[in-house]
């Protein structure tokens, strides 16, 4: 009986340390994504730089600008763009709606594993399980770009959305149908959720630059 209770145990605890692992693995992702956000490159008066455009300045008799004036041009229009995407998303908050019709199963933050009383999980987010396996399409909960799609052992498909200064991160997918750096609009379909051992469950989180923040602080009541 002690035998069998010693490898109950056991299994339980290497059922945990993956999931704690799975756990950390996403959170990495999600933070090596967010951290290396390419600066898109702006030009004063709008537009991109081209190779022929000192040719031409020089021919038209267009004196070259201040360069730190054209610098803090260049960071107010970048972060005029990236503040009305912010804005935009934070409008969303307590108006927003669950990427897929379902239950949420698992809330944000830390509590204590279902089977082992003295561990403690930790969720970054909350896990939405279906009602019905009839529908498995999962949408975007605001406007966006893509930041990233990753597989993620443990975690299936990984989807990593930017609205601004906000990141929605969409985990559990079975099939992604958008690609990094496409325009998403609010309530598109990005993927569908995957089934497994006859389970459908979405692993959903939204963060504020590096901290993921309470998901349904944002949801409709």
């Amino acid at each position: 009986m002690l035998k069998f209770a010693t490898i109950s145990f056991l299994f339980l605890s290497a059922t945990t340390f993956q999931a704690q692992s799975s756990n950390t693995a996403l959170h990495d992702l999600v933070l090596h994504i967010i951290e290396n956000e390419p600066v898109t490159p702006i030009r004063a008066g709008g537009g991109m730089v081209t190779k022929g455009d000192d040719k031409v300045k020089k021919m038209a008799g267009i004196k070259e600008p201040d360069k730190k004036m054209v610098k803090a041009t260049k960071l107010t229009a970048a972060e005029t763009a990236l503040e009305l995407s912010t804005n935009s998303f934070k409008k969303n908050k307590g108006k927003m709606e669950l990427p897929l019709v379902g239950t949420i199963v698992k809330h944000f933050g830390k509590h204590q594993h279902p089977d082992l009383q003295r561990v403690m999980v930790n969720n970054s987010g909350i896990d939405i399980r279906l009602k019905s396996a009839k529908d498995l399409t999962v949408k975007a909960v605001g406007e966006g770009t893509v930041s990233g799609v990753q597989f993620l052992a443990g975690q299936n498909n990984v989807l990593i959305l930017k609205h601004g200064h906000y990141y929605t991160v969409y985990s559990g997918l079975g099939t992604v149908t958008v690609q990094k750096d496409e325009k998403i609009k609010i309530g598109q379909s990005i993927g569908k959720v995957a089934t497994v051992k006859g389970v459908s469950e979405l692993h959903f989180e939204i963060w504020q630059d590096k901290s993921p923040t309470n998901p349904e602080e944002w949801l409709r009541n």
